[in-house]
């Protein structure tokens, strides 16, 4: 028996390797574009792989068909983006769209006191509503915090429709102050503390409500706005990298922190260290893929899984979104696999692949992945050698969340779904404005400074 897992364990060592391999592979063709989607997909399962067979100490194993699924699909993935890259050649790619011409007003970015005023008011709306929301469905208050926001969650009241909305409207304003802190430093031109406090605000606002995920959205926005731009102004050169990889190493980290701190809001983590949150929510997807890949021929079918954001419309066609019940340990529509049920570390995540392939098989999953690696590479190189970049980054951004999430769960139909519709809607509207306001301030600084400069030399 110990022999028999040993060789699962060696299956994913295996996988690490081949994949740490696919990752170089990848960096090399993009020339170390970490946010292109081939390097990003390989990147992220390595990663999940990785934390699966190190925090689970070496005693959880996958088998030979959940390793030789996972790394032909990184191939796949990186070959859309490959695809992508040689049919959408630009003449553009290499160009350095932070010249000293026009630089201003292509891409920096500035709000009125007015509207930095009005996001702050949005958001702290939301705050007091989310507050208002656990006392009337909980009948608890903060002074009952180590079950306040548990009891919350459990209750499901942040789920409702305006709850969805006001949440996706502060998703939007603090997506679009997280771009206008990192252009603007880019461009040196560091803002005052006024415009911190949207971002103060929304970071309580987001956990009072229980959603952890919602900081995970965030850092994926943030990470992607960062490197896009950082890349963007000092290239992809290796030394450009490694500068950027340690920086990003502690941004990790502190977010960790955070992420671990609210988990003891929540109740969620009362009786797990950190090790046991990092291996249930990064290296638990891929555990969760294994057990369905071992356990798929005898599973019925209960309906689509991939387009469960958009089941009200499937519904209209006759089509019902179901749910994968393992027979395991269902809560509602959540069937929990074991990962060390001693401890109680269970999971309900499965990689982006599970869905997939329960709704059209392997082909179709090589089929649907290499197709978004192909749109989202062209929708990416089109940000990167925009004319206008302010707004095509920002809304990509938030686009490539479920990019940066394909090893923990499958986030792709979320961009169909009404509240991320109504997030990319409203950022687009704040950078809009934002953008116009500033190049229009811009405007009126340069006529005042002509028509003093017209005063004192009349001649």
């Amino acid at each position: 028996m110990q022999e028999f897992e040993g060789s699962l364990i060696m299956v994913a060592l295996f996988t690490c390797c081949v994949l740490a391999l696919i990752v170089v592979i990848a960096l090399f063709i993009t020339h170390y574009d970490i946010m292109s989607p081939g390097p990003i997909f390989s990147t992220m399962f390595l990663l999940s792989t990785s934390m699966l067979l190190i925090l689970g100490k070496f005693q959880l194993d996958i088998h030979w068909n959940t390793a030789s699924v996972i790394i032909t699909t990184c191939i796949v993935a990186i070959g859309g983006d490959v695809f992508s890259r040689l049919i959408i050649h630009s003449k553009n790619d290499s160009a350095n769209v932070f010249n000293k011409e026009n630089q201003i007003e292509r891409y920096g970015l500035m709000v009125s006191r007015e509207f930095n005023f009005f996001a702050s008011i949005l958001l702290i709306i939301f705050l007091i509503y989310s507050y208002w929301d656990i006392r009337t469905h909980t009948n608890m208050s903060l002074s009952s915090s180590e079950t306040l926001l548990g009891a919350f969650r459990e209750q499901g009241s942040n789920k409702s429709i305006l709850s969805s909305m006001m949440n996706g409207l502060s998703s939007a304003i603090a997506y679009f102050y997280s771009y206008l802190f990192i252009i603007n430093s880019s461009l040196s031109k560091p803002l005052e503390k006024k415009y911190w406090i949207p971002l103060i605000i929304y970071i309580p606002a987001i956990l009072i409500t229980g959603a952890r995920i919602q900081l995970l959205f965030f850092l994926g926005v943030i990470v992607f706005q960062y490197v896009t731009i950082y890349f963007i102004k000092n290239g992809q050169m290796v030394s450009s990298a490694r500068k950027l990889f340690i920086k990003l190493t502690i941004f990790l980290i502190i977010f960790c922190v955070i992420f671990f701190m609210a988990g003891f809001l929540t109740g969620k983590s009362d009786n797990f260290n950190i090790d046991d949150i990092l291996l249930v929510y990064i290296g638990g997807p891929v555990y969760g893929l294994d057990w369905f890949m071992q356990r798929m021929n005898v599973i019925g079918n209960n309906g689509f899984l991939s387009f469960s954001s958009i089941s009200f419309l499937l519904n209209v066609f006759g089509l019902k979104v179901g749910h994968v019940d393992f027979g395991y340990k269902v809560s509602g529509m959540y069937s929990f696999y074991p990962i060390f049920p001693e401890r109680g570390l269970y999971g309900n995540v499965y990689t982006v692949l599970m869905s997939y392939i329960y709704d059209f098989g392997l082909l179709g999953t090589w089929i649907i992945i290499f197709s978004i690696c192909t749109f989202f590479s062209w929708l990416y190189r089109k940000a990167r050698t925009s004319k206008s970049p302010c707004i095509p980054i920002l809304l990509l951004s938030i686009f490539y969340i479920p990019m940066l999430m394909v090893s923990i769960d499958n986030l792709f139909s979320d961009d169909l779904s009404y509240k991320r519709l109504l997030i990319i809607f409203a950022a687009f509207i704040f950078a809009q404005g934002g953008r116009k306001l500033y190049i229009k301030r811009q405007v009126d600084n340069q006529s005042r400074s002509i028509n003093m400069s017209f005063i004192d030399n009349p001649e």
